[in-house]
């Protein structure tokens, strides 16, 4: 469950915002270990890197950042994304 936005600390980025002035870039990384990782690497093709499942990290966790960004500074004027993708085309 996406809870970023309710704890005690981004409550107090929030706040702390306006004193920073203007930004120009902001840059948002979440990286997590998959436990299924090693299942891909052994051969097989767990659904969180299949692609027929539109799967991969970005897929899966990269709604952290994007939802953390609008919580913080609304829509915004555009996203980037980079990956590396595996053999199997999902990025991991």
């Amino acid at each position: 469950a996406f809870k970023t936005a309710c704890l005690p600390n981004f409550h107090l980025l929030r706040q702390a915002l306006p004193k920073v002035g203007k930004l120009r870039k902001v840059f948002f990384n979440y990286c997590q270990y998959s436990s299924r990782y090693q299942r891909y690497l052994d051969g097989e093709n767990p659904n969180t890197f299949n692609p027929s499942f539109s799967n991969g990290s970005i897929m899966d966790i990269g709604f952290y950042c994007l939802a953390s960004a609008v919580a913080l500074f609304g829509e915004p004027k555009s996203v980037q994304a980079t990956a590396s993708l595996l053999a199997s085309g999902v990025d991991g």
